[in-house]
């Protein structure tokens, strides 16, 4: 037997005992071999694998070097050296192992995959991306290359292709949760709900205690407005990850959906303890800012947690450095030149923020201003939505644009002031301004709180909603208008002429009316509706139409009150039009407390109708406040829960009181700052010049400012 002979036949032997998981085994003949002085690069590669194995990743990369220098034209080698190196934490150094194998072997797809994972170790996305995509190129069948880049791709927001790799995925391992969970969730953003269900389903399935999918399934059944699955999946989700916060959040929210007070306030008590240890140690609360501030009017608070949410989405987008970044604005456009407005949003269509910017758009300044509205949403096909686009210099569709391509579109648009119409609710891009790609930003009615971010330079209010002493809860230069809201109901026609009967209502009762959602609902302003209704016999609560759950959860706490469940009657929603038309047939609106009514309480007042509310502290607590002292009642604003009853009970029951103020309210009516588009277009407009002056004062003579 040769030399040659019995190194083979030692290496196979060493081999075999390795894929046993011997792993002492095969090291001893490995060495043996190596003191005989008879190792080649194949043993030492079969050496550090088994270190590898046993976590001895110093070790592997000792022997995988080794297998290196002795064969440096085996692809495989460096790239066992890289793995080694990615496992033991020095992920700069695997990485060039990985481009040595691509410069032995360019089609391997592997090493472009694991240089892909490497980017996102390194908090890396646009540049894994790029190796994902070589990855799937050089291999399309390659599974991990095409799961890895479906999940890039669904982080940047280009949903179909996402869509398309997982598909492929299934095809090849129909039985992979992960991928039927991240499929499901792209279905859902797509608004396939059925489809996502169906994975969701699946994974559930073949992982009972799957607990992410459970987790996805109740955020879609909410979405679906099937409150009852919501919850259902959400507790069976919290019961296998009792830990994760991100999921005891949306069971609280999906709670207060539906009115289940003694469980959201069980859970919401628990909720609020990690929320408040999360937030005095610094770090992120997995609870986000919008559905804190709608549960606790604690402005000092809702500021530390906004920080850190905005701290998290700079960090998450520092990697998207687009290629004209850093972003650079030269003064080098005439100062004589229109100013390029940019509005970002979802919402430009039938929705409480396309009803109230609706007029705006057209009274824009065109010898000044330029207005591109920028749209990721699904355009409806709503009077609102046409209006809108016809009404701008241009409308940009950049839903297929993921965030670094968005902030690299607006800034080659040279966009002076972006505008940010979300904030932190729901589908918003944030991370779109955390690029910055504008010189100016602005926060408007979306989010009504603040960013906590130093990439959102302005916030528009009023001195109500922010009284100069409350500056300091916000990151933002506040900009102070006459009135921070402002809509015109003039396009909004009724279809028909309504009655009481129509909707349940009492001929000759007293109607009151809270078309808030119902997420605002609570027990401590409940309490006070209810006893209202038992002082004035004849009065019903006029509610919009919530979920089956919401309803009966609502005609239960009304009867554990003592009222009969009869006396709440609902409506659903309606076209505005409609809806303006039927808010003339009730005779007083009740605000929520927390978070009281924006477009809601406007409504009621276009309609005549007085609103009695609670002023609160935060932004979202003083909404209705600004609204009733805009429209000339500020009568209507109280600041206790007792002058709350008291003055309901006093509207309900003294009719010449009543009738005086609803005259005023019709008398002020058109002529007021809440519904002077005209006024508040102006007013918007200076405060946007102002910011341009200043802005243009500062970098010409920075050494001054």
């Amino acid at each position: 037997m040769t030399s040659e002979t019995k190194n083979r036949n030692l290496y196979e032997r060493a081999v075999a005992h390795y894929q046993k998981k011997e792993y002492n085994t095969a090291l001893d003949i490995c060495q043996s071999c190596i003191d005989n002085g008879e190792a080649g690069a194949d043993l030492f590669y079969l050496i550090g694998t088994i270190f590898i194995e046993n976590q001895l990743y110093e070790k592997a990369a000792y022997y995988l070097h080794r297998a290196v220098l002795t064969d440096p034209e085996k692809a495989v080698y460096p790239m066992q050296l890289g793995i080694a190196y990615q496992l033991n934490a020095c992920v700069d150094e695997a990485i060039l192992c990985y481009k040595k194998a691509i410069d032995i072997r360019p089609d391997y797809a592997d090493a472009f995959t694991n240089i892909g994972n490497a980017m996102v170790i390194k908090g890396h996305p646009r540049e894994a991306l790029s190796w994902f995509q070589k990855a799937v190129e050089a291999d399309p069948n390659n599974y991990d290359a095409c799961y890895n880049l479906g999940l890039i791709c669904q982080t940047t927001g280009d949903l179909e292709k996402s869509k398309t790799l997982f598909e492929n995925c299934l095809e090849k391992k129909p039985e992979d949760v992960q991928v039927l969970n991240n499929l499901g969730i792209v279905y859902q953003r797509l608004n396939r709900f059925e489809s996502a269900i169906a994975c969701y389903g699946r994974a559930i399935t073949l992982k009972p205690d799957y607990f992410e999918a459970y987790n996805n399934l109740a955020t879609l059944y909410g979405d679906m407005g099937q409150e009852a699955n919501a919850i259902a999946n959400l507790k069976k989700c919290f019961s296998l990850a009792p830990e994760n916060e991100a999921i005891l959040s949306n069971l609280v929210s999906r709670l207060r959906y539906a009115c289940e007070w003694p469980e959201a306030e069980s859970y919401g008590a628990l909720l609020e303890k990690k929320t408040s240890a999360a937030v005095e140690k610094n770090l992120l609360p997995s609870e986000p800012p919008f559905p804190s501030i709608t549960r606790q009017d604690n402005p000092e608070r809702s500021l530390a947690i906004a920080k850190l949410y905005a701290h998290s989405i700079a960090k998450d987008v520092a990697s998207f450095n687009p290629v004209c970044t850093p972003f650079s604005f030269g003064l080098g456009r005439k100062k004589n030149s229109r100013i390029k407005l940019g509005y970002v949003s979802d919402d430009f269509g039938n929705h409480a923020v396309g009803h109230i910017l609706c007029p705006l758009f057209e009274r824009h300044d065109r010898k000044v201003f330029e207005v591109i509205l920028y749209s990721y949403g699904k355009t409806d096909q709503s009077q609102f939505s046409k209006k809108i686009q016809q009404d701008c210099d241009q409308f940009i569709d950049i839903t297929p644009l993921n965030i670094h391509q968005s902030a690299e579109k607006i800034y080659r648009d040279q966009i002076d002031i972006l505008i940010d119409l979300k904030g932190y609710t729901r589908s918003n891009r944030m991370g779109i301004f955390a690029l910055r790609p504008a010189p100016i930003q602005v926060a408007y009615l979306g989010f009504l709180g603040t960013s906590g971010a130093d990439f959102i330079d302005y916030i528009i209010a009023d001195p109500i909603v922010i009284p100069k002493e409350h500056h300091p809860h916000y990151t933002e230069k506040v900009v102070p208008l006459p009135c921070y809201q402002v809509t015109n109901y003039s396009l909004f026609t009724p279809t028909k002429t309504m009655q009481r009967k129509e909707f349940g209502l009492p001929e000759d009762g007293f109607v009151m009316c809270s078309f808030n959602q119902p997420y605002k609902y609570e027990p401590i302003l409940f309490n006070i509706w209810m006893r209202i209704l038992k002082k004035v016999q004849n009065a019903v609560l006029w509610l919009r139409q919530p979920s089956d759950i919401a309803a009966k959860n609502l005609q239960k706490e009304a009867e554990n009150r003592g009222v009969d469940k009869k006396r709440l009657i609902f409506s659903p929603n309606a076209h505005l039009g409609d809806h303006l038309e039927r808010l003339r047939l009730a005779d007083l609106a009740l605000d929520t407390r927390v978070y009281n009514g924006g477009a809601t309480t406007s409504n009621a007042l276009w309609a005549g109708v007085p609103v009695v509310t609670l002023q609160g502290r935060q932004f979202v607590a003083r909404m209705s406040s600004s609204s009733l002292s805009a429209i000339g009642v500020p009568e209507l604003i109280t600041h206790s829960l007792e002058d709350y009853e008291d003055l309901c009970i006093r509207l309900a029951t003294d009719k010449a009181h009543l009738n005086t103020i609803k005259q005023k309210i019709l008398k002020n009516r058109d002529a007021s700052l809440l519904f002077d588009v005209e006024k508040f277009t102006t007013g918007l407009e200076s405060a946007f010049i102002d910011m341009w002056n200043r802005y243009l004062a500062e970098h010409e003579n920075p050494e001054k400012h």
